[in-house]
């Protein structure tokens, strides 16, 4: 990051890879990073280290306590609102899925906001601006161009 500071502007622009585009698999004994350009492939990757990991913080096997809680809920609030006093097989292979596409999206979309809060420190870095003085100016210049426009 320090190196990154102390960039111009010039090279800024013409940098290998972005911070965005890179994924850091921790093996046992090595780590591996990859560089990934294409977001649509990288989306795909994360979904499915996400899926086949278990994972909500990027360590393997992390949600399986709280699908376990979840679907436990879902169980409990259909025999609840059906009455019934046993839950088919396809019936609870439903819910498991429903509960892990849930929690696997919602951890998704957090590396998602890790991306984004990424590409927008960039931008700061970019300007020699903090984030704050970026939000500022970019809120400022879009009023002015509202006003501009009579809106």
């Amino acid at each position: 990051r320090k190196h990154v500071n102390s960039l111009g502007k010039k090279e800024l622009d013409f940098l290998p890879f972005y911070s965005w585009e890179c994924l850091t698999l921790q093996l046992s004994h090595r780590d591996v990073d990859l560089v990934i350009r294409n977001e649509s492939q990288m989306n795909c990757l994360l979904k499915l280290l996400i899926h086949s990991m278990r994972t909500m913080d990027g360590h393997k096997g992390t949600a399986d306590k709280m699908l376990e809680a979840m679907n436990k809920q879902s169980k409990e609030e259909y025999l609840k609102h059906t009455g019934k006093q046993l839950i088919s097989e396809s019936v609870a292979q439903k819910i498991k899925q429903s509960n892990e596409h849930l929690l696997f999206r919602k951890v998704y979309l957090k590396y998602l906001i890790l991306r984004i809060r990424a590409k927008i420190s960039f931008m700061a870095l970019k300007k020699r601006q903090t984030v704050t003085e970026l939000f500022v100016q970019t809120i400022l210049r879009c009023y002015n161009e509202q006003q501009a426009l009579g809106l």
